[in-house]
């Protein structure tokens, strides 16, 4: 019997120590992913699976450095692995939606439609499991906002959610439902949404990417001027973002003010010199303004 109980203990202890080992090895490859060395943790991550092939947390960081490195097919294999040892985590539901999503971005037309409702049943899985879930709300408002109709998209149905999430973080869900009127042209209500951001959240950096849709919006309607006025606001609000500098460079050029549109693609090229958009733009407009 004391066997038996030695045994059990000796069991017990070593278990605690390959424990606290994953433990360590787990803040060790976040670590990495910190630092950017993302092949790193990669490797480590799969070190720590192969100990324990059960351990759902690193499946789900593994997913996330895969993300990172724009390997959407990986990465969905890693959440689903993930989702399968745990199912009720909201945010593992959401991150699956998010890999799918990046997937489809580079499938063709035929899997993009067999890929959208999935992308809909994991954002909405992730409201289902935690309502509160403010990323996965955006994605489901995103979703029916952004989708062809054929595929599922829904403006009534992304209003209604906008609204919802205006309870739960109001700049979210305005900059949203102003998105949706954004998407139906109602630029009356659009004006609206603006003017309330602007009173209550003008100065926080989460309503830039709101301004960068509203400029190119206007961009598609030839109201340059509103464009650029727009995109100013992104950048004031954002001045660390290449795109930012990007969109603002856009609305100059459209404006044909070159010189000024070009000076923007520099400090694009500052903020990221491997933003291509900046680059190829400063390269065409350099032949505009100086012919061969």
């Amino acid at each position: 019997m004391k066997a038996v109980l030695f045994s059990l203990l000796v069991t017990f202890i070593f278990s605690l120590q390959i424990s606290a080992f994953q433990n360590d090895d787990l803040d060790k490859a976040k670590q990495l992913i910190s630092e950017k060395k993302f092949d790193a943790a990669i490797t480590l991550f799969e070190k720590i699976i192969d100990v324990d092939e059960k351990n759902h947390e690193a499946y789900f960081e593994l997913g996330k450095a895969y993300m990172s490195l724009n390997d959407a097919e990986e990465a969905t294999e890693c959440f689903e692995e993930t989702i399968d040892l745990q199912d009720e985590n909201a945010d593992y539901h959401f991150w699956l939606g998010r890999a799918i999503g990046m997937d489809a971005q580079t499938s063709n037309v035929f899997s993009q439609a067999l890929m959208a409702s999935d992308i809909l049943e994991e954002f909405e899985r992730t409201v289902e499991l935690d309502p509160t879930h403010i990323p996965g709300r955006m994605g489901v408002i995103g979703f029916y906002t952004n989708a062809p109709g054929i595929m599922g998209g829904d403006l009534d149905k992304a209003k209604l959610n906008a609204i919802e999430v205006i309870e739960l973080d109001e700049a979210k869900g305005r900059m949203a439902l102003a998105r949706v009127y954004l998407k139906e042209e109602k630029m009356d209500s659009v004006e609206i949404q603006i003017k309330i951001l602007e009173e209550k959240f003008g100065t926080e950096k989460s309503a830039a990417s709101f301004y960068n849709s509203l400029g190119y919006y206007y961009l598609g309607q030839d109201s340059v001027d509103k464009a650029i006025v727009a995109f100013e606001k992104q950048v004031e609000l954002n001045p660390k973002s290449a795109n930012a500098y990007d969109s603002l460079g856009d609305g100059y050029k459209a404006a044909k003010r070159y010189e000024d549109a070009i000076a923007q693609y520099k400090k694009a090229l500052e903020i990221n010199p491997e933003f291509t958009a900046s680059a190829n733009n400063i390269e065409e407009l350099q032949k505009i303004i100086k012919p061969k």
